[in-house]
């Protein structure tokens, strides 16, 4: 797929999928970010880290998966972005889901060295 995006001239949107573990209530998804990321563009020259907003849509997407459809968010609350997720970073993300679906939180870590928190905080959806 690197190969066919390479000779395309199409950088990934994703980050790349290492493995996936899901249970009720809770997934843990690690990925890594690749170097060519498309959300890296820009953000900034020089030093391409992976902004917030991309991150919360990473964890957004695994929720979606997880309740079927696309949550209905109502609130984020103690959001903290904690450490700088970058290009070849591999990345895991713990995600308990709680009051079926209406309540969340994640944890962004770093996959090699877990005290390392990119980013965490909690959520609610409308049900």
């Amino acid at each position: 797929m690197r190969a066919l995006r390479a000779l395309l001239g199409e950088a990934p949107r994703r980050p790349e999928l290492l493995a996936a573990q899901h249970q009720p209530g809770r997934s843990v998804v690690e990925w890594r970010v690749p170097a060519d990321l498309a959300q890296l563009e820009g953000h900034f020259p020089g030093h391409p880290v992976v902004a917030g907003v991309v991150q919360l849509h990473w964890v957004m997407g695994v929720l979606e998966e997880r309740l079927g459809a696309a949550p209905n968010l109502e609130s984020l609350e103690a959001l903290k972005f904690q450490h700088v997720l970058g290009p070849g970073d591999h990345v895991r993300l713990r995600l308990e889901i709680e009051d079926g679906g209406t309540r969340f939180r994640f944890e962004l870590t770093d996959a090699v060295a877990p005290e390392r928190i990119f980013s965490s905080g909690r959520g609610r959806t409308k049900s």
